[in-house]
Formats: structure tokens, sequence, C-alpha cells
């Protein structure tokens, strides 16, 4: 079973993270439950938020999907104060994002940027935050297939 192109996408960004771990100096996971307690921060989370579709082509059978695709990166960490020190591991995975989606290799989107970015502390603990940047990421598929590509007629 072939997967979608939103997941190759996701995947491409979770492993260009992983692979600036070193960088980044955080965990990179796929999920909050791919992370063990001990490797929990610092941490880079990279989920799925939200997609809409339009219809770009209509040709019968020959359809193409214009997506948009909402992703969150969450960097979770601790220490005071919490939103300087996700900050600066915000500033890496940011610079290796934009490396990855600008690079040839990277064919599946037609634009990529980041949205917005939110901070958020535990109440009982304000050494303890998230930062969590999110990404719009638009990309065209075949209106009959989520895992091809579309070009537009």
């Amino acid at each position: 079973m072939s997967s979608s192109i939103r997941e190759a996408i996701i995947l491409g960004m979770v492993n260009a993270l992983t692979a600036a771990q070193m960088q980044l100096g955080a965990t990179v996971a796929r999920s909050y439950r791919d992370l063990t307690p001990r490797s929990a921060t610092p941490s880079v989370v990279v989920t799925p938020a939200d997609e809409t579709t339009t219809v770009l082509s209509d040709a019968g059978t020959a359809g193409v999907d214009r997506n948009v695709l909402l992703v969150d990166v969450e960097i979770a960490v601790r220490g005071d104060p919490y939103d300087q020190i996700a900050d600066a591991i915000a500033v890496a995975a940011h610079a290796t994002l934009m490396s990855w989606a600008n690079a040839p290799s990277s064919p599946l989107m037609y634009q990529f940027r980041r949205e917005s970015t939110q901070w958020s502390s535990q109440a009982a603990d304000l050494t303890a935050g998230v930062l969590s940047m999110r990404y719009r990421v638009i990309y065209l598929t075949d209106a009959n297939d989520l895992s091809k590509v579309g070009a537009p007629g």
C-alpha cells in the first residue's frame, strides 16, 4: 500500500529535522508516543493539524485537487525562561525545514511557509513550555489517487 503525498511531506519534515538533531539539541519524533520519558525534553514533534482541498481542474477522470495542509512543529522544553530556550531550537528547526522545502529533491510541494507561532506553559510549572510553529503546505494531487502528484492542465 502506498502512502499519500500528505504523509510523504510530513515524513520528509520529520526526516529533515531528525538529520539535524545534533544542531537542534532536541529529540525529533512523529508523535508524542514515540518519545520516552528520558527524551521528552527538549523535543520536536511534527503532527498534521488540518487539511482543506479545492478542485483545481475537473477534466473527467483526470481531475487535479489543490490541498492546503497545516502541520504543527511543537518544541517542548524545560528551563527558565522556557520561551527563550525554545526559541533557539525554533530558529534552527525553521532553517532546516526551509532548506529541505526549497531543495530540488522536494518536488511534492507548491508552497511551504510558516503561518504562525504559539507559546504555552504549564500553569503549575512555568519552566516547562511548548513553542508551536504551524506550517502551511500547498500541494497538488490527482483527484482519484492521494498518492499521486497532480499536474495542472
